[in-house]
C-alpha cells in the first residue's frame, strides 16, 4: 500500500464503540452547573462498504489514526442516545460534512453544505461516509480542537483546515448558547459524579519534561551499599590543588549556625521551652547583638512566639533589629517544620499561616528561604507550597543515602525542584533545592566527607566539656601556634565538599538538636570559628572567603554566580527515605494511628468552624464578634488562637508521625481535645450572630474521644423530641451520605409516634426523611443492647449550608410511619444460648444461628459482595452491574488480615517508631483468630456485613452498602492490647488477582496531588512502603482498585494484583533513632476507608505513569469522608426547642454548588486584621476523560457563586495573595473585582484576600 496514496484515509473504518463510564456527584435542587449523570454510551455508527485492515496503516499515520478515532468521541448529556455521522474524508482536500439539530429540531446546513462544496472532489471516495443523523435536542462539541493537532500534520491544506476551523467556532457558539440556557434549569443532570469530557484541556496539556525523574533515578540505581571509606556512605576521592589555585574562581564558604528545637519530642512543647529553648533564643539576642558579625537562623515560629510572649520590651526591641540588618534570620516561617508524609496539603499551608501571620504582626517580615533538614523524607507537595508562598530556595537533609551519592557524582545536589504534572507553558513553578549531601545535619557531617575530622571543629565539644567526638579526637582550641594545621585540614573538608556541587558558593550548616543554649557554646564557636575566617580571608593564596551567614547570603550568592537553567530539574519525591543499610524509614507511616486519626477529625472541624465563623464575621460589622459576647464573660479569641496553634503544632514531624514519647503524644493530644471544646463554642458564637437569636451551647455530634464512636447518643424518654443542625462545609450539594446517630431509650417504647423531619416552623411544610433503625450489640461481647438503637437516614443538604432537623415527636404528619423502615439483622456464631426469632412493631425482627457461617452476600443497585464461610467469614467476592449490558460482572476480591513481626536476627536492626525491618519477605495470615460473630444488616438505606473476633486481639470490620452508591464503606476497628507480648505490623490485603497491576502502583500525596510508584526487588520490602494520605489504588488497562482512607497510613502492592494497607503496630523495641522508647502504647480505634472498584476503558481512563492524576470519583470521596457532615446539637441533654426559628429550615451560603474540580480549601478571617479575610481555592485537575472545565474554561466568578448577603458585606476589590497571606514586596499584586472572572490553571491553589466593606451596615440578614 503506498503511504502517500489516499488508501490511508481507510483508518477511519476502524471507528468502534467506546463506552462512556458515568459516576455520581452531589448535587442540589437548583442553579446546577455541573456535569451529565448516569452510566451511557455513545454509539457511533459508520455504514462503510470498504473492508478496511489496520495492519495496512502506514506507521506514519498511526497517530492520526489515534487521535481521529478520539474526534468522534462525544458524550451524551440526557438519558437519550444522541446519534451523530459525520461524513469527513482527507485526500487532497478534507471534507466534513456536519448536520446538528439543536433544540428547536434544527440542522447548521449551510455550514455542511459549504464544506461539501469545499471538498466534492473527495466525495466519491468516501461515499459511504456521506451522512450523519442525531436526535437529541442538545450537544456540545469540541471540534475546533481536535481538528487543530490534525492541522499540524496536514500543512498542505492549511487554507482549507482554517476554514473549517472557523465555522466549526460558529456553530460551536450557537450550540453553547443553546446548551446555557437549557442546562442551568435542569438539575437532574446532576447526580453522584460529573464526567463531561473536556477534550480541550486535556489534549493542550502538554507537560514539562524533568531532567532528573526520580522514579528513573530508581531504576537505575542499583543500591549497592558499598563502603566509602572516612565517607561511609559515599567513596573515597581526593581534590588536586589546581582546582583551588588563584587562577580560579574563589570559594565561597557560608557558615550558618542554627539550633533545631523540636516542638515535642523526647519532652513536651511547654518543657523543652522552659529547660531549653527560652534560654537559646535570649542567649542568640544578647549574644549577636555584642557581635555584629555573628549570624544566626531559626524555623519554628511556635517557639518564638512565646518566648516573644515571656520576654521584655528591650529584648524585643534587640530582636527586631538583629532580623532587619540581617544578623537574625527567619527561615520557613512556620509554626513548627512539619512532617511532609502524613500530614495533609492544608494542615501544612494552614501551620504556614499562623506562623507567617505571626511573623507579619510583629516584625512586618516574610521569609524566603526554606529549612527542613529533619522530616523523614521531603514531599514536592511542599516544594509546591513554598513556591507558592514566593520562596526562592529550600534546603533538605534526609534523602535516602544512596540518591545522595549519585546525585553528588553527578553535581545535581542542586536543583530546581518541579511538579510532575507542570505545563510546559507555565512559568515559576519551580524552586531551588539544595540536598546535603551527607549522614546529618550535625556538625561531624556537614564540613566535609570525613565526621572525624569535622567533629573537631564543633567548639562545643572542647575539653573537658560534653559531648565527645565519637572518633576519640577532639576539637583543639585555636591559636597562634596551630592555625595554619587546622585552617588546612578544615579547609580541605571544605574543599571537598564544594566540589559535590556546581558553584563555588558553599553551604557550611553549624548547628545540632538544641544547640547553642549555653553562652559559654556561643562564645566558644565564635571566638574559635573567628580565628579561622580572618586567617582565611587574610591570605589570598589560598583562594577563599569564608563568613558568618544566613540562608539569605548563601542563595544571594548562589544565584548571583549561576545561571537558573544550568540547574537540573527534578520531578518526583524522596520517599522513603533510608539513612543506612535497609534501614528504610516507613514505620511512621503509620505509628501511632490512633492519634493520626485524631488529628484529621480535629482537622476537618477546625476548618469547619473558620468557614463559618468567617461567614458570621461577614455579615455583621462588628470588628470580632468574638469580643462582644456578654454571656460567656470571656475573649474568646485568644482561644480560637489556641485551637489553631495547637492543630499546627501537631504538624510538627515528631507529632504527627507518631515519633514521640508517650506522655509527649497525651500533650499533643490533650491540647486538640481542649481545641476541639473550643470550637464548639466558637460554632455556638457563630450561629447566634448569624440568627441573631440566643443559642443553647452547642456540641459535635459524631466524637468520643476515647472511641473516636462514630455515631451520637441522644437520651430519649416518651413525647420528647431533638432538634439538631447538619452542616455541609463542602462547596458541593450532597445527597448521598449517610448520617447516623444513636438512642438510648429509657423506657420501652415502639417509637410508633416518632418521626425525623427537615424542620422548619410552619409544620405544614416539614419534610418527613426516611430512616432506618439498626439494632445495637457490643463490639466485645457481642451481646444485644436492648434499650439503644441506630438511626440511619440520607439528608439533602446544599452546598455550605446548615439544615435543622427534628427527631421524635415532632408534630409528625400522618402516615409519617411509612417513613420509618426497620432492618433486617442477622447474627451467626452468636453467643445466645438458643435460636430466637422476635418481630416487634417498629423495631424490625431478630434472628439467632447457632454456629453456622454459610457464604453471605448483601448488595446494593450496584455492587454486591459475598463473603465466604471458608476464609474465615472475610470478603471472598465483588460483583458490578455493567450498565451498558445490564449484567452482573463477578471478580474474585478477598481481604485478608496479615501481620509482619520483626528481624529476628540476633544482632540486626529491629522495627521501632520509625523504622520498619520485616521478619519475612510476605507477612502471614493473622494466627490463632477465634470463630468470628457476624452480624449482617440488611436495611432500605444501608446494608452492613459486620465480622467481629476477639483474639489475638479485638478486631472488628464494617463492610456497608449505601443505597445507590457505587462504592463499598470499611471500617477497621480493633487494639492491639497489652497482653500481645511480641512485635505485630497490622495490615488489611485487599487481593483482586484480576487486576495485573504488575509493579505499578499510585499514592496520593498529601491530599494534593499522585505519585506513580513502582515496586523494586532489589531494594528490601520495607523500601517499598509509601505514605498514603487519602488514596492509593492499582490498576491495569481494563480496571482499577481504590482505597480511600479518612487517615494517614502506609500503603504498597507488595505483588500483583494486591493492594497492602498497614493499620497499626506494636513493637517492643527501640530502633536507636533518639527516641529511645518502645511503641506499645496502643489504643482502641477505628479507621474508615472507601472501596471502589472500576471498569476502565484502556484508550481513555487509564492514568499515565507520568503525570497521574485523581480520578473523579476517587477525588469526590476523598473529600466527603476527609471532610463529612458535622453534627450539631444542644449540649443540655434533654434540649427540645427549635434551634432554628426561621421560616426555613436551612441557612445557605452559596448561590450554587461549585464546580466539581473546584474545590473551597478554606475560608478564614483574620484574628487581628478586624477587616481581613482570606479563602483559598484549589482547582484540581482531574486525569483526562473526567476533566470538568470550570465556568466553561478556567475561570470563577465570586458574585456568581457566593449569596447576594455576603457579597453586599464586601469590598467590591479582592487581593490576589501568596498562600500563607503574609505581604511579601516581591509577590507580583494583583487586584480584581467580586464580579470579574478570574482564571485558575488546573492544579493550582490559589488565595485572595477579602475586606469587609467600610460601608458595612446592619440591616436584617436574609440568608434563609
Amino acid at each position: 500500500m503506498d503511504p502517500n496514496g489516499p488508501q490511508w484515509l481507510y483508518f477511519l473504518g476502524f471507528f468502534n464503540f467506546v463506552p462512556v463510564m458515568r459516576s455520581f456527584v452531589p448535587s442540589e435542587n437548583n442553579h446546577q452547573n455541573e456535569c451529565k449523570s448516569n452510566y451511557e454510551k455513545v454509539n457511533l455508527r459508520f455504514d462503510s462498504d470498504t473492508s478496511i485492515r489496520e495492519s495496512n496503516l502506514s506507521i506514519k499515520f498511526r497517530w492520526i489514526f489515534r487521535r481521529m478515532k478520539r474526534f468522534f468521541i462525544f458524550k451524551s448529556l440526557s438519558n437519550k442516545f444522541m446519534l451523530i455521522f459525520i461524513p469527513l474524508t482527507l485526500l487532497l482536500l478534507f471534507s466534513v460534512h456536519l448536520y446538528v439539530q439543536i433544540q428547536s429540531s434544527k440542522f447548521i446546513n449551510e455550514s455542511s453544505k459549504e464544506i461539501r462544496s469545499r471538498n466534492i472532489e473527495s466525495e466519491s471516495e468516501a461515499s459511504n461516509l456521506s451522512r450523519i443523523t442525531f436526535s437529541h435536542p442538545f450537544r456540545s462539541y469540541n471540534f475546533a480542537q481536535q481538528i487543530d493537532e490534525v492541522r499540524l500534520s496536514l500543512e498542505k491544506q492549511k487554507k482549507t483546515y482554517q476554514w473549517i476551523r472557523n465555522k466549526f467556532d460558529e456553530a460551536q457558539l450557537k450550540i453553547k448558547h443553546s446548551f446555557d440556557d437549557w442546562y442551568i434549569d435542569r438539575p437532574f443532570l446532576l447526580k453522584f459524579y460529573c464526567n463531561r469530557s473536556s477534550y480541550d484541556i486535556c489534549r493542550k496539556y502538554v507537560k514539562r519534561s524533568a531532567n532528573i525523574v526520580m522514579e528513573q533515578i530508581y531504576d537505575d540505581l542499583s543500591f549497592e551499599n558499598l563502603d566509602g571509606g572516612v565517607w561511609k556512605q559515599g567513596w573515597p576521592f581526593s581534590i588536586q590543588e589546581k582546582d583551588f589555585d588563584i587562577t580560579k574562581p574563589k570559594l565561597k564558604i557560608f557558615l550558618v549556625p542554627h539550633s533545631h528545637n523540636d516542638p515535642g519530642w523526647i519532652k513536651t512543647f511547654d518543657i523543652y521551652f522552659q529547660r531549653q529553648t527560652k534560654r537559646i533564643l535570649t542567649n542568640a539576642i544578647e549574644f549577636m547583638t555584642k557581635h555584629p558579625k555573628m549570624k544566626f537562623i531559626w524555623a519554628e515560629i511556635s517557639y518564638l512566639s512565646m518566648w516573644w510572649k515571656s520576654t521584655d520590651a528591650l529584648h524585643r526591641d534587640m530582636l527586631k533589629k538583629l532580623i532587619q540588618n540581617g544578623q537574625f534570620e527567619i527561615v520557613t516561617g512556620g509554626w513548627v517544620m512539619n512532617d511532609e508524609a502524613n500530614t495533609h496539603y492544608w494542615s501544612i499551608l494552614f501551620q504556614m499561616i499562623e506562623g507567617h501571620e505571626w511573623l507579619e504582626e510583629n516584625f512586618a517580615f516574610h521569609p524566603r528561604h526554606g529549612w527542613a533538614i529533619d522530616p523523614f523524607g521531603s514531599s514536592p507537595t511542599m516544594a509546591y507550597l513554598l513556591n507558592e508562598m514566593n520562596f526562592r530556595g529550600m534546603v533538605i537533609q534526609r534523602v535516602h543515602y544512596s540518591v545522595k551519592k549519585h546525585f553528588a557524582r553527578n553535581l545535581n545536589l542542586e536543583f530546581r525542584w518541579l511538579q510532575h504534572w507542570s505545563r510546559i507553558d507555565s512559568s515559576n513553578q519551580d524552586i531551588v533545592c539544595h540536598i546535603e549531601p551527607f549522614y546529618s545535619y550535625d556538625i561531624p557531617h556537614t564540613c566535609g566527607p570525613d565526621p572525624k575530622i569535622c567533629c573537631q571543629f564543633d567548639f562545643k565539644r572542647l575539653p573537658p566539656g560534653k559531648p565527645k567526638c565519637p572518633w576519640k579526637v577532639n576539637p583543639q582550641v585555636i591559636n597562634a601556634n596551630n592555625i595554619e594545621e587546622r585552617v588546612k585540614i578544615l579547609l580541605d573538608q571544605y574543599r571537598k565538599k564544594s566540589k559535590l556541587f556546581r558553584s563555588r558558593s558553599l553551604l557550611v550548616p553549624l548547628g545540632d538538636d538544641f544547640r547553642f543554649e549555653e553562652i559559654k557554646e556561643w562564645k566558644n564557636q565564635y571566638e574559635n570559628y573567628k580565628k579561622i575566617i580572618d586567617h582565611i580571608n587574610s591570605h589570598p593564596e589560598l583562594n577563599a572567603q569564608i563568613q558568618f551567614a544566613t540562608l539569605k547570603d548563601y542563595f544571594d550568592s548562589l544565584l548571583s554566580e549561576i545561571d537558573l537553567n544550568d540547574l537540573p530539574t527534578l520531578s518526583g519525591d524522596f520517599f522513603t527515605y533510608a539513612d543506612r543499610d535497609d534501614h528504610y524509614w516507613s514505620g511512621f507511616y503509620t505509628s501511632r494511628p490512633f492519634f493520626k486519626r485524631f488529628e484529621r477529625t480535629i482537622s476537618s472541624h477546625l476548618r469547619a468552624t473558620d468557614i463559618l465563623f468567617s461567614i458570621a464575621t461577614i455579615l455583621n460589622c462588628q470588628a470580632n464578634i468574638l469580643n462582644h459576647t456578654n454571656e460567656l464573660n470571656e475573649n474568646l479569641t485568644n482561644e480560637y488562637k489556641f485551637a489553631r496553634e495547637s492543630m499546627a503544632l501537631f504538624q510538627h514531624h515528631d507529632g504527627i508521625t507518631g515519633t514521640s514519647k508517650d506522655f509527649v503524644m497525651i500533650d499533643y493530644a490533650k491540647r486538640m481535645f481542649k481545641s476541639f471544646r473550643i470550637m464548639e463554642k466558637i460554632m455556638t458564637i457563630s450561629l447566634k450572630h448569624l440568627l441573631r437569636r440566643s443559642m443553647p451551647k452547642l456540641k459535635f455530634m459524631h466524637f468520643n474521644v476515647d472511641k473516636q464512636q462514630p455515631t451520637h447518643l441522644f437520651r430519649f424518654k416518651p413525647g420528647f423530641k431533638k432538634y439538631f443542625i447538619l452542616y455541609n462545609s463542602l462547596g458541593w450539594a450532597l445527597e448521598s451520605q449517610n448520617f447516623c446517630f444513636e438512642l438510648n431509650l429509657e423506657t420501652e417504647n415502639d417509637m410508633k409516634n416518632y418521626c425525623l423531619i427537615r424542620s422548619q416552623s410552619d409544620s405544614i411544610h416539614d419534610e418527613v426523611e426516611s430512616i432506618q433503625i439498626n439494632f445495637l450489640w457490643s463490639i466485645i461481647s457481642n451481646q444485644f443492647i436492648s434499650d439503644k438503637r441506630e438511626i440511619c437516614f440520607r439528608p439533602k443538604i446544599k452546598a455550605l449550608s446548615l439544615t435543622q432537623f427534628c427527631f421524635g415527636e415532632c408534630q409528625c404528619p400522618k402516615h409519617a410511619d411509612k417513613k420509618i423502615h426497620s432492618s433486617f439483622a442477622t447474627l451467626y456464631n452468636s453467643v445466645q444460648e438458643n435460636n430466637i426469632v422476635t418481630k416487634q412493631n417498629h423495631d424490625g425482627r431478630l434472628l439467632f444461628l447457632k454456629n453456622s457461617i454459610p457464604n453471605i452476600t448483601i448488595e446494593n443497585e450496584l455492587i454486591s459482595l459475598t463473603f465466604d464461610s471458608s476464609n474465615n467469614g472475610l470478603l471472598k467476592s465483588w460483583s458490578y452491574l455493567d450498565t451498558e449490558t445490564k449484567t452482573w460482572k463477578t471478580f474474585d476480591v478477598s481481604v485478608k488480615l496479615m501481620m509482619f513481626g520483626t528481624s529476628l536476627e540476633r544482632r540486626s536492626q529491629k522495627s521501632g517508631a520509625y523504622i520498619f525491618i520485616p521478619d519475612n519477605d510476605e507477612p502471614k495470615i493473622l494466627e490463632n483468630i477465634s470463630k468470628p460473630q457476624i452480624k449482617v444488616i440488611v436495611g432500605t438505606i444501608e446494608s452492613r456485613y459486620e465480622w467481629n473476633v476477639a483474639k489475638p486481639f479485638p478486631i472488628h470490620l464494617v463492610f456497608s452498602l449505601s443505597r445507590g452508591r457505587p462504592i463499598v464503606e470499611f471500617r477497621a476497628q480493633f487494639h492491639l492490647k497489652p497482653v500481645i507480648e511480641s512485635n505485630y505490623e497490622l495490615l488489611v490485603r485487599f487481593e483482586i488477582p484480576n487486576i495485573d497491576n504488575g509493579d505499578r502502583f499510585y499514592t496520593d500525596l498529601n491530599g494534593f496531588q499522585v505519585q506513580s510508584r513502582k515496586r523494586f526487588n532489589k531494594i528490601p520490602l520495607q523500601g517499598n512502603i509509601y505514605p498514603m494520605n487519602t488514596a492509593a489504588w492499582i490498576e491495569d488497562k481494563n480496571y482499577r482498585f481504590s482505597v480511600i482512607s479518612a487517615q494517614p497510613l502506609g500503603v504498597s502492592s507488595l505483588r500483583s494484583g494486591t493492594l497492602d494497607v498497614f493499620l497499626d503496630r506494636r513493637l517492643l523495641q527501640d530502633d536507636s533513632r533518639g527516641l529511645n522508647q518502645v511503641v506499645t502504647d496502643n489504643r482502641f480505634t477505628i479507621e474508615s476507608f472507601r472501596l471502589i472498584l472500576e471498569p476502565l476503558n484502556s484508550e481513555i481512563h487509564q492514568t499515565d505513569p507520568s503525570v497521574p492524576f485523581f480520578p473523579l470519583q476517587t477525588m469526590i470521596e476523598i473529600q466527603t469522608l476527609v471532610y463529612p457532615i458535622i453534627g450539631l446539637v444542644a449540649e443540655q441533654e434533654f434540649h427540645s426547642e427549635p434551634l432554628f426559628e426561621t421560616s426555613h429550615s436551612t441557612l445557605t451560603f452559596l448561590k450554587r454548588s461549585l464546580p466539581v474540580d473546584l474545590w473551597l480549601v478554606n475560608l478564614r478571617v483574620s484574628l487581628t486584621k478586624t477587616r481581613h479575610l482570606a479563602i483559598w481555592l484549589h482547582r484540581m485537575r482531574l486525569h483526562c476523560f473526567s476533566d470538568c472545565r470550570l465556568e466553561g474554561q478556567n475561570g470563577f466568578n465570586f458574585s456568581k457563586y457566593l449569596c447576594s448577603d455576603i457579597i453586599s458585606k464586601l469590598d467590591e476589590k479582592i487581593h490576589k495573595s501568596q498562600l500563607s497571606l503574609s505581604s511579601d514586596v516581591g509577590f507580583k499584586k494583583e487586584i480584581f473585582s467580586l464580579n470579574q472572572v478570574i482564571n485558575l490553571q488546573p492544579m493550582r491553589i490559589i488565595a485572595f484576600k477579602l475586606f469587609k466593606s467600610k460601608e458595612c451596615e446592619s440591616p436584617n440578614v436574609t440568608i434563609f
